[in-house]
Order: C-alpha cells, then sequence, then structure tokens
C-alpha cells in the first residue's frame, strides 16, 4: 500500500481488489467527494456508480 497526503486528517480511500483503477489524481478524488464524480467510468473504469461505505 503507497499512502499519500491529501488532506491534514487522516483519509484512507480503499477500492475493491477487482477494480481496475490504480491511479486517481487528487483533484479527481476531491470531485469524487463532491459527488461531482460519481461513475468509475468517469475517471477510465468500468461503468458502475461510485459507492462509498463507512465504517466507524
Amino acid at each position: 500500500m503507497i499512502a499519500y497526503p491529501l488532506a491534514l486528517e487522516p483519509l484512507l480511500i480503499l477500492v475493491r481488489e477487482d477494480n481496475p483503477i490504480d491511479n486517481l489524481s487528487s483533484t479527481q478524488v476531491r470531485a469524487i467527494f463532491r459527488g461531482e464524480i460519481t461513475n468509475w467510468r468517469e475517471v477510465d473504469g468500468a461503468d458502475k456508480p461510485i459507492v462509498f461505505s463507512s465504517h466507524r
């Protein structure tokens, strides 16, 4: 696992092992969390919705 700092508070972004996406820019990650990107096809992935899961 490679960690890239994006903010001062800890944030971990995980994708399923079968997801072919292996490189997202910080701009793309921000757009995903803002709801501007909602489907993996928008970042060269499969035509599947991005699903958030929170385990606290």
